[in-house]
């Protein structure tokens, strides 16, 4: 289930990468938009990291649950800018 669910992930990016770049230089604008992805992950590995070892197990859930509720709360109130 996990797999089938991380390729509809990928797909779904795939997607939305490929019509949001057009067909001009397409190869190199689609790695430029998978590397800036990436950094995201990166970034958040990090801030769960520190705060796993500053709070604990507990402590990172509550970070993790922060994050997304401040990100559900920027779309919010900046719809326009999201896209």
């Amino acid at each position: 289930m996990y797999a089938f669910v991380l390729g509809l992930s990928y797909a779904a990016f795939g997607a939305v990468t490929l019509e949001a770049i057009g067909t001009g230089a397409a190869t190199t604008k689609y790695n430029v938009i998978a590397c800036l992805s990436n950094v995201a992950m990166g970034y958040r590995t990090l801030v769960d990291g520190m705060a796993q070892t500053r709070r604990g197990s507990g402590g990172m859930l509550w970070v993790e649950a922060a994050c997304g509720d401040l990100a559900v709360t920027l779309y919010y109130l900046f719809p326009r800018a999201a896209y």
